[in-house]
């Protein structure tokens, strides 16, 4: 048996506490930066501006047909 390689349990727990370590570490900056209510911020935020661009963009659509129609009226004033 002494002959065989391979992993010892010591260096599995080791790699194992080294994980948590890592993942609580991760967590604690991830809460710590806020990282939830910013993606939440950012989603309401992404709303706004949907419905900013629509809104936009309509009135961009009205004015254009407004313009398109007055120079078709005009032109036909013209002949």
């Amino acid at each position: 048996m002494r002959g065989m390689r391979g992993i010892t349990l010591v260096a599995l727990v080791i790699t194992i506490i080294v994980l948590i370590i890592l993942a609580a570490v991760t967590i604690k900056i991830a809460y710590d930066s806020n990282f939830v209510g910013m993606a939440q911020a950012s989603t309401e935020n992404y709303a706004k501006a949907q419905i900013y661009d629509n809104e936009y963009l309509g009135n961009t659509v009205k004015f254009l047909e407004q313009t398109v129609s007055n120079l078709v009226s005009n032109q036909a004033n013209y002949k």
